[in-house]
């Protein structure tokens, strides 16, 4: 496992002289010349190790490493010749280690000269030296040493000079300028400062480290009593942060540190004491302010006794305790630990996976005992006006006061009262079960009869966010950290709102023809610490109090709002992919066809056809059966029916009319199926020729998709044929409609509000409303060079009110129709046109209705244009189905899922 090989002029027996005379030269004091010294001795040696780490314990049990080392030389007594070359991979002893050391030594009869580099000095776990340079030049117990190193993070440069003599019983150290930078600032040795250890004598003088307002400095002073040296460490002002991470990382201290440390005996009884004041003082990202410590420490038995007062406000505490150093059994901390309304900010450190944002204070007395990496907690903490953020569903409690019991296994939490920003109440049980907050283990319960449960963004949540308010039957916390469970029972008892999005749209998704360019590197993100593994099961009832949003595409801004009920199972957590499962029935709602942003129509989801959107897990693609509404107002039926004889009513038909959009299949992927219907009481709506044309349009879906088109984006209809080129469309009709259409909308608007001012009353509603149109339409559609010229304007005005708890619906209104033009077929004509309608709801479920009326319109009497009134009495009742024939088909049972997971009360 190594060899040794000496080749030359030599004498076996005198080779240990020869190194000895050389030594002696360099270093007098401490090794002494040899009783003779070999003369022409010329070799060369060279040691080589392979695999010899598992015998170097036979020294030292504290040796490891130095396998495939290498130490060559030569020894030249005649020419006092020395030169030595070593090469050492990597080397320990105890918790020092070096890689990569490579030396080089050249001695002559009075000097010796060594250079070496060490690619990397481990110091401590927190302290590494990478690229150390070093030059040593000793003659006669005087050495000149140089070392230039760094550090990595903290400790960035050092260039470090001084003269070193050897003294028989120590060394004597004379430092010269030198400097290092620690956290890039740039300390400076000061010249002239000395240092002697030597036995049963320490002397310090002119020790001075400085930087900016920063000192340290370091001197002897003999005690009266013993007549012994002490050394003094004196600092002022120093950021503790700075030193302390040279030491450790975690926590982070920082504050400005003044005070003595007094280091005593060092040949005997070898004890030290502390009084150090740090003001500005910070743990991690609390500020505390002013800390006193004081501490001793006793070589012979290893014990620390301290004390730490902080005085401040929000962080008055006190801390008496022990610590020993030397200890063998596991209990080396022992620590009393006085809480005086102190601030809990700090256990945000510990459950930041979990909460956010805890505030609070505690009053209380803690012991602190056992093992200084995994402490024991003992005792009782009162809180106070505390508060916290539950990560996953955003929201934020307050606890008014609760009492906390500290134990071996854990905290017992016992049961306390949360409150939530709505002043909503509810009562939370339970224990965490932890070892300094490590190996946490979670059992807590929740009930309330009303709380709000999910306060998120879609920046919190992309799956699934928004606002829930409800009872909770029940909520539970269990299971360990690496596997806990959130399962949660409830039902809405209050305005909520929910939003699910439909996954990415390709108009809301990244273009893919945008290519960034990247230059540099990116930073590694930190790999986070969190050994956080949650699920969460949500079982929730909802029902009308609860709003629903399906966001189909979030930059076209495509909705489903809906309100209904149903039972939802929603599964998610930081490895689980979100499932849903439930039917969710839709009682109302809206949805808004949004048009490149410049176009919005309302769809209302119709009542009472059941309408739902069904999940079987996917989210995305959930079973949808939702038919929509979207009114038309004032809407004439002349451009629909062209050139085809149908009676007066229909022709002279200006009312509204239903766009109805049926939507079925995948939630991501709908089929989409468009009708149209018009008002119960509509004359059109008895007209059986009319009925039989509507049909005919509807089973050519895309003469029917042309048709709505034009009624939801210019408000009137296109004459059939003319998706395919050959009918003619008046464009000054579509575009002076449209503009009077936003114009009325606006005055309805003011009219509505002035009149609720007046009256208080939401249910009176004021309509007004106007359209252009071609007197040869009523004449004769088939002539299209007339129908282009417009001619008659028709201006309608509405007042509606409903009694008897919306069961009798009024409607009071008049339209008048004159002529724009001195057309002689028009006569110049200005008509009044009354109408009076009411409404019976004669149903429950408000669709069988009674309805009286008295209508005027304007028509073709004779050869000229006249006044026709007509009244009468309907009778109206309206039925959605799948099959006019047929069995009807039975309700779909959803079966409440089965519960994936065991234990489902823990």
């Amino acid at each position: 496992d190594f060899n040794a090989t000496i080749s030359g002029k030599f004498n076996i027996n005198d080779l240990p002289a020869s190194f000895q005379g050389f030594l002696n030269r360099y270093y007098p004091t401490y090794v002494s010349p040899p009783k003779s010294i070999p003369q022409n001795q010329r070799f060369n040696f060279a040691v080589n190790t392979s695999y010899i780490e598992p015998y170097l314990p036979l020294l030292d049990m504290k040796i490891s490493g130095f396998n495939d080392a290498s130490i060559t030389g030569s020894i030249d007594t005649y020419n006092n010749a020395m030169n030595l070359v070593a090469n050492v991979p990597f080397g320990r002893f105890g918790n020092f280690s070096f890689a990569n050391l490579a030396l080089t030594g050249k001695g002559t009869r009075d000097t010796l000269s060594v250079a070496g580099t060490v690619g990397s000095i481990q110091a401590t776990d927190s302290i590494r030296f990478p690229n150390t340079r070093l030059n040593i030049v000793s003659s006669n117990d005087h050495s000149e040493v140089s070392i230039r190193t760094s550090a990595d993070n903290t400790l960035n440069d050092a260039d470090l000079y001084a003269d070193v003599y050897t003294l028989s019983d120590g060394i004597r150290v004379q430092f010269r300028p030198s400097s290092f930078v620690l956290n890039d600032k740039k300390w400076a040795i000061d010249k002239a400062g000395e240092l002697v250890v030597r036995s049963r004598f320490v002397h310090a003088a002119n020790i001075r480290f400085t930087q900016g307002f920063q000192e340290i400095t370091a001197e002897t002073a003999e005690e009266d009593a013993s007549n012994s040296q002490n050394l003094i460490v004196k600092m002022k002002n120093v950021i503790m942060g700075d030193l302390t991470s040279l030491l450790f990382k975690n926590p982070r201290f920082e504050g400005v540190t003044s005070g003595n440390i007094v280091l005593n005996d060092f040949f005997g009884d070898f004890h030290a004491s502390a009084d150090l004041k740090a003001e500005q003082f910070r743990m991690d990202d609390d500020s505390i302010g002013l800390v006193n410590i004081k501490a001793t420490y006793n070589a012979k038995t290893g014990e620390i006794p301290f004390t730490i007062q902080s005085p401040n406000e929000g962080y008055k505490f006190n801390a008496k305790g022990s610590y020993n150093a030397k200890d063998t059994t596991g209990l080396s901390l022992n620590t009393d630990l006085q809480l005086e309304d102190s601030k809990i900010d700090i256990l945000h450190k510990f459950l930041s996976n979990l909460f956010t944002d805890i505030k609070g204070t505690a009053t209380g007395n803690l012991n602190i005992s056992g093992n200084i990496n995994s402490p024991d907690l003992y005792g009782r903490v009162k809180l106070r006006n505390a508060s916290m953020k539950v990560n996953y569903t955003q929201v934020s409690y307050t606890i008014d006061s609760a009492d906390i019991n500290f134990e071996k296994d854990g905290i017992d939490f016992g049961r306390f009262n949360i409150h939530d920003r709505y002043k909503n109440t509810g009562t939370v049980s339970g224990k965490l079960y932890e070892k300094d907050f490590r190996n946490m283990r979670f059992d807590f319960s929740l009930v309330s009869n009303k709380l709000l449960m999910l306060d998120t963004r879609s920046a919190d949540n992309q799956q699934f966010y928004g606002k829930a308010i409800g009872r909770v039957n029940k909520l539970t916390l269990s299971g360990p950290e690496a596997a806990c469970r959130l399962y949660i029972d409830a039902e809405a008892n209050d305005s909520s709102h929910i939003f699910i999005p439909n996954s990415i749209s390709r108009q809301s998704g990244s273009a893919d023809f945008i290519v960034f360019k990247q230059y540099g590197t990116e930073m590694v993100k930190e790999n986070s610490s969190s050994n956080l593994n949650m699920t969460v099961d949500l079982d929730l009832t909802v029902n009308n109090n609860v709003k629903i949003d399906v966001i189909l595409d979030e930059l076209s801004g495509d909705v489903i709002k809906a309100v209904g009920n149903g039972i939802l199972k929603i599964r998610a957590g930081t490895t689980e992919p979100l499932s849903i499962r439930g039917r969710y029935n839709i009682d109302s709602g809206s949805y808004v066809l949004n048009y490149q942003g410049l176009i919005h129509r309302p769809f209302l989801l119709l009542p009472d056809v059941g309408n739902y959107i069904e999940w079987t897990g996917d989210p995305y693609r959930a079973d949808v059966h939702i038919d929509a509404q979207y009114t038309a107002e004032r809407v004439s039926l002349s451009e629909l029916v062209g050139n085809n004889f149908f009676s007066p009513v229909v022709r002279g038909y200006r009312g509204d009319v239903y766009v109805i959009a049926q939507l079925r299949d995948k939630l991501n992927k709908p089929d989409i199926k468009f009708r149209l219907d018009f008002p119960q009481s509509s004359p059109v709506k008895s007209d059986n020729d009319f009925a039989q044309y509507l049909n005919r349009l509807e089973r050519d879906q895309n003469e029917i998709l042309n048709q709505v088109a034009y009624v939801i984006l210019f408000n009137s209809f296109a004459p059939p044929g003319a998706g395919g080129g050959n009918a003619i469309v008046n464009p000054y009709s579509i575009g002076y409609n449209t503009l009077s259409q936003l114009l009325t909308k606006g005055i309805n608007k003011v009219f509505s509000n002035l009149i609720y001012k007046l009256t208080g009353d939401r249910s009176l509603r004021f309509d007004v409303g106007t359209s252009i149109y071609s007197s040869a339409s009523l004449l004769d559609p088939s002539n299209t060079n007339a129908a282009s010229r417009i001619d008659r304007t028709r201006v309608d005005v509405k007042l509606t009110r409903a009694f008897a708890n919306d069961k009798v619906i009024v409607t009071l209104g008049s339209d008048f129709d004159f002529n724009l033009g001195s057309s002689a077929i028009q006569n110049a004509n200005t008509q009044w046109l009354p109408n009076v309608n009411i409404e019976f709801v004669l149903s429950r479920d408000r669709k069988l209705r009674l309805i009286v009326f008295n209508r005027g319109s304007f028509d073709l009497s004779g050869t000229s244009f006249g006044r026709r009134n007509r009244q009468g009495v309907s009778i109206s009742y309206r039925k959605d189905f799948e099959k006019l024939f047929g069995k009807k088909e039975d309700d779909t049972e959803v079966k409440v899922p089965a519960d994936s997971t065991t234990n489902k009360g823990q």
